[in-house]
């Protein structure tokens, strides 16, 4: 297992298994009690639905319910009406195939992926693919481009990662990216 923590106090933490238990699957453990898990396969052959061109993320460890995420720009096995936007993926929110959620995958905007956050288009996240701070990547979380939260992506801390969970970068959690868990 890889642990995550959620705070820096190390008492709180979600524990990530990185081995298939399930065939052609991650499980995602939401709670240190390892009882609660989520399933996530890592292939796009979808044996447990019947979209293609699809990876499947189950969304309980009962392998029943499941959400489908199309991984090609196509936007043609879905059922998106406003999926008008060029250079898209549209990842469905459901197993019906019917609500979805539309991720633009090119710049519109400079050094930025734009995530639509509803599929009439409108409403949507900016995200920065940049290091504009440095050793840091900014993770708009609207799109007037004005609050964000910064992710540091090295090690200052010894064998952790830094989220910063604000702009000021005095607030952060940290994530602890081996498995010594100590």
């Amino acid at each position: 297992m890889k642990c995550v923590i959620i705070d820096n106090t190390c008492k709180h933490m979600q524990c990530v298994i990185i081995d298939n238990t399930c065939k052609h699957m991650q499980c995602v453990i939401i709670d240190n009690t390892c009882k609660h898990m989520q399933c996530v396969i890592i292939d796009n052959t979808c044996q447990y639905n019947t979209c293609k061109h699809m990876q499947c993320v189950i969304i309980d460890n009962t392998c029943k319910h499941m959400q489908c995420v199309i991984i090609d720009n196509t936007c043609k096995y879905n059922t998106c009406k406003y999926n008008t936007c060029k250079h898209m993926q549209c990842v469905i929110i459901d197993n019906t195939c019917k609500h979805m959620q539309c991720v633009i995958i090119d710049n519109t905007c400079k050094h930025m992926q734009c995530v639509i956050i509803d599929n009439t288009c409108k409403h949507m996240q900016c995200v920065i693919i940049d290091n504009t701070c440095k050793h840091m990547q900014c993770v708009v979380i609207d799109n007037t481009c004005k609050h964000m939260q910064c992710v540091i992506i090295d090690n200052t801390c010894k064998h952790m990662q830094c989220v910063i969970i604000d702009n000021t970068c005095k607030h952060m959690q940290c994530v602890i990216i081996d498995n010594t868990c100590k």
